[in-house]
């Protein structure tokens, strides 16, 4: 059952990740963040992978065009049936913090960071951007 999805995320790029494989980014991600809720694997070789996304999760993002790799802090997330894990104000000092946190785990700067809001029917790929 497809539905309507909105996100309101802290993202970063992570330029050194593009290009990368599944299996390259499984191990990559699995390293600083955990072990994917969801795996796909064909024999040793991930073909796919995805985690939960709630409140203040960090997960992987791909822009499947031109295969850049990012990460997204979770700051707000809801769908048409579900709204557990929503929050609707951050102060500056929290999002600095969040993304200070982008920066210590995966080395990014954290001015590179971006605040983004969208919703999205996930019928289709999530419309992942950068700039």
């Amino acid at each position: 059952m497809s539905y309507n999805e909105t996100k309101a995320v802290l993202r970063v790029e992570i330029p050194e990740l593009k290009g990368k494989s599944y299996n390259e980014l499984y191990q990559y991600f699995k390293d600083k963040i955990g072990e994917p809720s969801d795996v796909y694997k064909d024999g040793d070789y991930v073909e796919w992978f995805a985690y939960d996304e709630r409140l203040c999760d960090i997960v992987p993002v791909i822009q499947y065009s031109t295969k850049r790799v990012g990460v997204d802090y979770i700051l707000s997330y809801s769908t048409d049936f579900e709204e557990d894990h929503r929050k609707s104000s951050y102060t500056l000092e929290e999002l600095n913090k969040y993304a200070t946190i982008l920066t210590e785990k995966f080395g990014v700067e954290p001015n590179k960071c971006r605040l983004f809001f969208y919703t999205w029917y996930n019928g289709a790929d999530e419309p992942i951007e950068f700039e």
